[in-house]
């Protein structure tokens, strides 16, 4: 008995706000977190499937069915009708300027022709860099027309039936200004 007492004076003396706050504290944690915990009674219970189908839905009158002669339009225009034409509408197409191209050179590599151009109506710059010129392979689009062809010294584009050609030597596009011809001096 001895031995109980002496840890009970052991208590009362060293019993502080602090210690008492800190004991209430996990009191109400045991309390309010885990006593609920033990006491779960979960069931489970499975989602009823849905019975009503479109066509119940439509029997009982939920949903209403649009009338027949709003499927009369396919039968008309039938997409596997060997008879049926697309409709040539041309004027809505608007005519493409052409782009005023210039070529600076071509590259063989290997199996891969590429020339490097620059478009003057939509240039490609960068504000670091200013204006670059594009590498372009065949098979490339440039201002709507695609590059069919790349020789040594021209480059061959084409939209539809319109063909251009635009040359290496065409120096006078490359600078701006016309190239002055180049005189020998007198001796």
């Amino acid at each position: 008995m001895e031995g109980i007492r002496g840890i009970i004076r052991y208590l009362i003396r060293s019993i502080s706000v602090l210690n008492l706050s800190i004991l209430a504290c996990a009191l109400l944690v045991v309390w309010h977190g885990l006593l609920p915990l033990l006491h779960v009674s979960f069931v489970y219970k499975p989602r009823q499937a849905k019975e009503a189908t479109a066509a119940t839905a439509e029997a009982q009158g939920l949903i209403k069915a649009p009338p027949l002669s709003d499927f009369l339009v396919i039968a008309d225009q039938n997409l596997f009708n060997k008879e049926r034409k697309m409709p040539s509408d041309k004027t809505a197409e608007k005519a493409l300027p052409r782009p005023e191209i210039v070529l600076y050179g071509t590259l063989r590599m290997e199996n891969m022709l590429v020339a490097f151009i620059e478009d003057k109506r939509s240039p490609k710059t960068t504000p670091s860099r200013g204006k670059q010129q594009a590498v372009v392979r065949q098979g490339d689009m440039i201002g709507g027309f695609i590059v069919k062809q790349i020789g040594p010294d021209r480059i061959v584009l084409s939209r539809g039936e319109d063909l251009m050609t635009v040359y290496l030597d065409d120096e006078q596009k490359r600078s701006g200004t016309p190239k002055t011809p180049v005189r020998p001096a007198p001796q």
